[in-house]
Formats: structure tokens, sequence, C-alpha cells
């Protein structure tokens, strides 16, 4: 099948018999950089599989015209996780309010489905931070304050989430949505505050080289 890399063809490859290494190599001798990372693959049916962390066999059918390696730095993939985190924070601060509005029914079933939502939003922030140290971004800034404060407080989250759990068990949705509103909103505006420092840092490379 024909080789692509970021849509410009270079070449044929037998897919099946690759390994990552010599994906890396491909790639190194196909753009004469040997910085850039393979993200994500496209086929001709247009569809994108996630490439980050995950097997390369089977992702990609013999009877395929063509396979493009979609590749970036390191530097644009920890930018596009910076971006990518600020949406999800920005979801989860919108989840979050309606979760207290809902708590203040003070009826019980709304109550458990508002609690659904609120581990929904925690499962974000636990996913974001856990791509954040997937791509190495938390490694490249480790000892900056702001990044230890980061983590400090991402720790936290479990004891809310227990707290959450016993103060709804009691039906206590006033409690519950004192935690959502004056601990975990809260911290997750000190996490936004901190996002474009971040940000600055990568951009200007005072961190990634």
């Amino acid at each position: 099948m024909k080789l692509l890399i970021d849509g410009i063809e270079c070449g044929s490859i037998e897919f099946e018999k690759q390994s990552r290494a010599t994906l890396a190599d491909l790639v190194a001798q196909g753009t004469g950089k040997k910085d850039r990372i393979i993200v994500f693959l496209k086929t001709p049916g247009g569809d994108k599989y996630d490439f980050y962390g995950q097997d390369i066999f089977g992702l990609v059918s013999a009877h395929d015209e063509y396979v493009d390696l979609v590749t970036a730095t390191q530097k644009e993939i920890a930018m596009a996780t910076i971006y990518d985190s600020v949406l999800m924070l920005e979801k989860v601060k919108g989840t979050l309010k309606k979760v207290v509005e809902l708590l203040l029914t003070g009826e019980f079933e709304k109550s458990m489905k508002s609690f659904s939502q609120c581990v929904s939003s925690i499962q974000t922030i636990f996913s974001m931070i856990g791509n954040m140290k997937a791509t190495g971004l938390l490694n490249f800034v480790e000892g900056r304050s702001y990044v230890k404060e980061f983590i400090d407080k991402s720790s936290v989250v479990n004891g809310m989430l227990t707290r959450m759990v016993d103060a709804i068990s009691l039906e206590d949705n006033i409690m519950t949505a004192d935690i959502v509103e004056y601990e975990l909103l809260p911290m997750i505006d000190s996490w936004e505050d901190t996002m474009p420092v971040l940000y600055k840092d990568v951009m200007e490379g005072n961190t990634l080289h």
C-alpha cells in the first residue's frame, strides 16, 4: 500500500511487517526530522485511530490503498494537550454548576443523578491529568511550583469524592452541594489559572526543546 506521512506520499509499505521502531525510522527518513512522533493513522475510509500507547497491528487492513502517518513534535503534542485540557475544564465547570443546582432541589433521585454527573466530571479531570502525564508534559516542567500545586490539588479529589459519597448516602444534598461549590469548583478555577502559565512556558520554549 502507499505510504503517506502528513498527507505527502513517501513510497510504499507492507504495514503488517512494520514495528513502531521501523515506522519511526520511516518518518525520520520521509520528513528529514527525528523529533516527530506518530500520533494517529488515517486510512482511505477517513477513520483516525488513536495510535498513542496502542499496538499498531490490526489498525490497517491489507486491502487499504494507503496509510497516512500523522505526526507531530513533542512540543506540538504538549500544546494540543494543554488546549484540550482547557476545554475539558470548561465542560467540567459547567456540569458541576448544574449539579449544584440539582442538589439544591432537595430531591433524592435527582441528587443521585447529580452525583453520577459529579463522578463523570471528576473522571474527566483525572483523564486530563493522565493525558498530560502520558505526553511527558509534566515531566518537562518538574520542579516548577505551579506544577507541584497542580498535582497536590489533584491528589485531594479522592477525599472529596469519599465525603460526597457519605453525604449522599445520608441524603444530605446541601453538604454535597457545598463540597462541589466550595471545594471542587475553586480547585478547578485554580487549575484554569495554571493553564495559561503552562501554555506560555511551552510556547516560548522554556520547558520543551
